[in-house]
């Protein structure tokens, strides 16, 4: 089930909580609503940064930057939080500059998880740097609601201006059901009294590179053994015991994993055995 398009919406961007520059006359709220321009050209009617290249400074924290490179960042709001699954950004003049999309943690709103993340500098210019796009990056899907968008750009590995007339998030507004959204460390609690074989399926997605990557299902299997077969796991719903979820992949790199089904006979949660 495909639970995005359940009661989906699409929206455009309605203010900003942040910004590294702008250009006078080419202000972030002229990137906000519905799009204003429909063919390619330099235009007041969006935003355009305030230096054509940022200087090349790179932003990004400096434990990233061996992998990370960006000039110029926005962060965008919307008025309804939603299940995103897709991002449309309208780029009017110059374009292929994007070089990673996050929205606030579903662990710690505060905190930003990156959704697209690619870097310029390994990368060839597009044909379409001169065109007007609509740019439509290849998002990890987000399974908790989010109201929020930062959008990072590399004004510095292409040549020229770069401008955005509007933003657009496409998503769901109904919570997805029997689906859990959660980092490789899981733990897993039998219900009380229950022995035997749990299984749950679960698909593992990299969300590196110019598009995101989600594996196969794979079925996890847990055996739960009654006392005194195993003495550090009992049928008892207070015993937690952790998950290996990113077990099977072959040391691939893996940003978050999503539970398909969830076992019948127990609990899953976050973290470790123990944690939360």
């Amino acid at each position: 089930i495909d639970y995005c398009a359940v009661s989906s919406k699409l929206q455009w961007a309605t203010g900003y909580a942040g910004f590294s520059s702008e250009y006078v006359g080419y202000e972030v709220a002229e990137a906000l609503g519905k799009p204003q321009l429909t063919v390619y050209g330099n235009s007041k009617e969006a935003w355009a940064p305030s230096t054509v290249n940022g200087g090349c400074v790179n932003r990004a924290a400096e434990a990233e930057r061996a992998t990370h490179f960006y000039t110029e960042f926005l962060e965008f709001t919307f008025d309804t939080p939603m299940y995103m699954n897709t991002l449309l950004l309208v780029e009017n003049y110059g374009s292929d500059r994007v070089a990673r999309v996050l929205v606030p943690s579903d662990r710690d709103p505060a905190q930003w998880k990156p959704i697209y993340v690619r870097n310029l500098r390994e990368l060839e210019e597009l044909d379409s740097v001169h065109k007007f796009t609509v740019f439509a990056p290849e998002i990890c899907d987000v399974l908790w609601p989010v109201d929020r968008v930062r959008v990072e750009v590399d004004t510095c590995h292409r040549k020229g201006w770069y401008e955005i007339d509007a933003v657009q998030m496409r998503g769901g507004v109904v919570q997805p059901v029997n689906v859990l959204n959660a980092t490789t460390r899981l733990s897993f609690a039998a219900a009380p009294g229950f022995t035997g074989d749990v299984v749950f399926g679960l698909t593992a997605t990299d969300c590196a590179g110019s598009f995101a990557a989600t594996s196969d299902t794979q079925n996890m299997l847990i055996r739960v053994l009654p006392p005194p077969y195993t003495t550090d796991f009992e049928a008892v719903s207070a015993t937690w015991v952790p998950v290996d979820a990113a077990a099977g992949y072959n040391g691939s790199r893996v940003d978050h994993v999503r539970v398909l089904r969830l076992p019948r006979h127990g609990s899953l949660r976050y973290g470790g055995g123990g944690g939360t």
